[in-house]
């Protein structure tokens, strides 16, 4: 077996600062910054020191930063990374204009609110999205994501939907003049759109592997319940702290059938998994709904519990172990870990 190694994602925000009309806004420069911090890069790659990569993301605001090596397993590799994290920041405030500025923020608030909300301005809508809030001059521009963009929207059949409830105090929220309730998100970019700290572990065998994921399923809730770090979508306060089910809501790739609604055509089609009519609970970007280490003293958990059929496979026999994302006999039933974030 090999040694521990790790890694850090680090998603920023690039903002623009409109003094005159004192707002911010997310600038759409993100690729062109990405472009430059990898040429800037590219003159250190013979150092010896731990230096960065940097990375597109989702949305033209977005860019995303790493160490340039994983971590190893020793005290001393903690010790480099805050000091890494320290010099990307420092590395990409060198690189912005005289009016801009980068957060490490989960979503940026005012996103979706009005055109003037990026810079440059962008009118809603687009071939991609086809968003009432948001244009596609926010996607990158780089096919895979605009052509995932389209391809959820196109095989749900209609665009995704996220609402999530705003914060009620004494005095009821109005948006041109009228009170409402929720605030109601339509495309992937209010998802994908937003930000966050990811570590990456390289396990030294399957069973390890899974192992550290079922522990990551008990903490990562807790880590992302206590930032609390998303209180406020397109402009508003909301009842919610975390970004979980928005982002999960704005990957959704169900049919109505799929998510069981009462009043959509059932009919089948071929092309689709399950002929896109299966019962699906859940969008395939979420929680969890089973552990998955095989550590009880040799038995295999895969063989004595129930879990999510995903394949027309489910009628043979006998359990099919694809870590877990297949399984065939139904043994006994099992409670969903649902988080509710």
């Amino acid at each position: 077996p090999g040694d521990l190694k790790y890694g850090d994602e680090v998603e920023y925000i690039l903002c623009r600062l409109d003094h005159e009309n004192k707002r911010v806004q997310c600038s759409l420069r993100g690729v062109e910054l990405v472009n430059q911090l990898k040429e800037q890069e590219s003159v250190m790659v013979s150092s010896r020191n731990l230096q960065c990569t940097w990375h597109p993301e989702y949305t033209a605001y977005m860019i995303e930063g790493t160490p340039s090596d994983a971590y190893g397993g020793l005290a001393e590799d903690l010790l480099k990374i805050e000091s890494n994290m320290a010099m990307r920041r420092s590395r990409i405030i060198s690189a912005l204009h005289e009016d801009e500025a980068v957060l490490t923020l989960t979503s940026f608030p005012m996103l979706g609110v009005s055109p003037q909300a990026t810079f440059p301005p962008s009118q809603p809508g687009g071939q991609f999205a086809a968003s009432q809030y948001v244009s596609d001059d926010v996607i990158n521009p780089h096919p895979r994501f605009q052509t995932m963009t389209q391809n959820i929207r196109e095989r749900r059949g209609r665009n995704v939907s996220m609402t999530v409830p705003i914060y009620r105090d004494k005095h009821p929220t109005k948006v041109n003049g009228k009170e409402v309730n929720s605030v109601h998100m339509d495309c992937q970019a209010f998802g994908m759109g937003m930000c966050c700290l990811q570590v990456t572990f390289q396990a030294t065998s399957s069973s390890e592997a899974r192992h550290l994921y079922d522990h990551m399923a008990v903490c990562a809730p807790v880590f992302l319940a206590l930032t609390a770090a998303t209180p406020i979508l397109k402009g508003m306060l909301v009842d919610t702290d975390v970004r979980w089910n928005v982002i999960s809501g704005s990957v959704d790739c169900r049919t109505p059938a799929e998510e069981g609604l009462e009043e959509c055509d059932p009919s089948p089609d071929p092309e689709l998994a399950g002929d896109g009519v299966r019962r699906i609970s859940k969008s395939r970007y979420s929680t969890i709904s089973t552990y998955l280490c095989n550590c009880k003293s040799g038995v295999n958990p895969h063989t004595s519990t129930c879990l999510l059929y995903t394949s027309d496979a489910a009628d043979e026999e006998d359990s099919v172990d694809l870590g877990g994302r297949r399984i065939i006999k139904k043994k006994k039933k099992i409670q969903s870990i649902g988080w509710g974030m």
